[in-house]
């Protein structure tokens, strides 16, 4: 029995006691599954048949729009890319070549329709990303040189409710300094277009 290392997940659609989520892992790829509520505490996970996306590690996702998710991703050893795919019809919309390993992180208050943006984190820099157009630009030079903990690099939130653009975040810059770790948090603030 094969063990796999699944590294993100992405709820798609939820109706009553159904739950369609996206998983995506390393050297697998992408699946999606069905978790139903079959009673308190009693679950039924079901597996689609047909694995959308192979041999690629999948290290983060996000629903852009219902059945629309945004993942990046690493192809054979070293091709990175944010490629957007629409589930129902199975097909990508969008392929874009990254510069190396990188991490999706929806804005607070991500809507296609209003705030379309998010943030990408790489070994380099948080570039900033218009969903829309695809549009990325470069925010700030950010060193990380371990991947395993996505979570824990980047947080972002909305300055004030009543001004939509204007949002903080932090970033932990980690680096290796005469073999030793070392990470600094920082803190930016900044305007969507």
């Amino acid at each position: 029995m094969m063990m796999y290392l699944w590294l993100d997940l992405c709820l798609i659609a939820k109706k009553s006691n159904e739950h369609n989520i996206a998983i995506g892992g390393q050297e697998n790829g992408l699946v999606i599954v069905r978790l139903i509520q079959k009673g308190n505490c009693q679950f039924e996970l079901i597996q689609d048949q047909k694995r959308f996306i192979d041999n690629m590690w999948v290290s983060s996702m996000m629903l852009l729009r219902p059945f629309i998710i945004a993942f990046t991703c690493i192809v054979g050893h070293s091709k990175s890319y944010l490629k957007i795919f629409d589930i129902k019809r199975k097909q990508y919309i969008v392929n874009v070549k990254l510069p190396s390993i990188s991490y999706l992180y929806g804005i607070a208050g991500y809507d296609y329709n209003y705030n379309p943006f998010a943030f990408i984190k790489d070994d380099n820099q948080v570039s900033l990303i218009n969903f829309r157009n695809q549009k990325i630009v470069k925010v700030v030079n950010s060193v990380f040189s371990h991947q395993i903990y996505k979570s824990q690099c980047f947080a972002n939130k909305q300055l004030k409710k009543t001004d939509r653009n204007k949002f903080i975040f932090y970033d932990v810059q980690n680096i290796e300094l005469d073999s030793i770790q070392k990470s600094e948090i920082r803190m930016f603030s900044i305007e969507m277009p």
